[in-house]
C-alpha cells in the first residue's frame, strides 16, 4: 500500500507489481482503483526517470495485470471493471517499454477462445461471453491464487527476470 511514503533511498534492480483485485471483490469503485494505479504509475515513470546511481532509481518493472477470478464472475459490473482496469494499465504503460513490462493476464486462469476487446465489449453490452473462470487456480475464497495459480506467475517473474538482467 502506498500512502503518504517518503522514500530517502532505494535503488531497485526490479519490481514485480500487482494492484486492484482486492479492492474490486470488497466492492470499491472503478474510479477509486484507477486513481491508485494512477498514482502508483506515477511513482513508476518518476523513478524510471531517474538515472542510477541516484539515492532512488529503478530499472525494470513487471506490472502483472489483472485477472478474470471466480469471486467476481457472477458480476457483469465486476467484470467490466476488472476489464477496464486491464485496458487503463495496459495503455497507461506502453510509452514506458521496455522498462516496463506489463503481462496481460486477463484470460490467463481462464478458458475462452474470446480476443481481450470481445470480453470487454460483451460485458459493456451486459452479455457475459462464453468464458469459464479456472478455479483450480484460485484458492476457495475465490480470489486469491493457489499455489498451482502462483506457480504459473512465477514462471512468468523468472522468465521476465532473466530476459531484464
Amino acid at each position: 500500500v502506498i500512502s503518504h511514503a517518503v522514500i530517502s533511498h532505494a535503488v531497485i534492480s526490479h519490481a514485480v507489481i500487482v494492484c486492484g483485485e482486492n479492492d474490486l471483490s470488497y466492492s470499491s469503485d472503478i474510479p477509486y482503483i484507477q486513481s491508485i494505479a494512477s498514482t502508483i504509475l506515477d511513482i513508476i515513470t518518476t523513478l524510471l526517470d531517474i538515472p542510477p546511481p541516484s539515492p532512488i532509481s529503478i530499472s525494470h518493472v513487471l506490472f502483472l495485470g489483472p485477472k478474470l477470478s471466480p469471486i467476481l464472475s457472477d458480476s457483469v459490473p465486476s467484470m467490466l471493471s476488472i476489464c477496464s482496469l486491464h485496458n487503463q494499465i495496459s495503455y497507461s504503460l506502453k510509452p514506458l517499454s521496455p522498462k516496463v513490462t506489463y503481462c496481460d493476464n486477463l484470460k490467463r486462469f481462464a478458458k475462452t477462445d474470446r480476443t481481450n476487446y470481445d470480453i470487454f465489449m460483451s460485458f459493456k453490452t451486459s452479455q457475459p461471453p462464453d468464458i469459464t473462470i479456472e478455479n483450480k487456480y484460485f484458492k476457495e475464497d475465490g480470489l486469491h491464487l493457489n499455489e498451482e495459480g502462483y506457480k504459473i506467475w512465477e514462471n512468468i517473474v523468472v522468465e521476465w527476470y532473466s530476459a531484464t538482467k
